[in-house]
């Protein structure tokens, strides 16, 4: 595996913890996938990817964890779009404008929609 931007550190204290009473404590924290209205989710997650069994790899006395970010992708153009075709709808069925209050509570209402349907992106961070 090579690393796009490596940086290293020395701990001044010591480190007391083993591999496995790592792992476990990282357990408590494992990524989940988003779900419902979660724009996204932060956890740990496994360092050797699908093939990997622990939260933790242990090579050469160092170990290395992965961190994982989940997150909905929806495009601004897309709940523009929604937006627009509300306030059009709105305004041939009532015949009135719609003010900048309610614009605002229609967005929030489409990405309450929206959110729960829109695809997920993921990366992950290697300590």
């Amino acid at each position: 595996m090579w690393f796009k931007n490596l940086q290293l550190y020395r701990l001044t204290e010591s480190f007391d913890l083993s591999a496995e009473q790592l792992h476990e404590q990282l357990l408590s924290h494992a990524s989940k996938p988003c779900q419902g209205l979660d724009s996204f989710t932060l956890g740990w997650d496994r360092p050797l990817g699908r093939d990997g069994q622990m939260l933790t790899h242990t090579v050469n006395n160092c170990i290395m964890v992965c961190a994982r970010r989940e997150e909905r992708v929806l495009p601004s153009a897309v709940i523009r779009e929604v937006l627009e075709e509300k306030i059009a709808e709105i305004e041939a069925s009532e015949a009135r404008t719609v003010r900048r209050k309610e614009k605002m509570q229609l967005k929030d209402e489409i990405m309450v929609d929206l959110l729960p349907r829109a695809f997920t992106r993921s990366a992950r961070t290697f300590a």
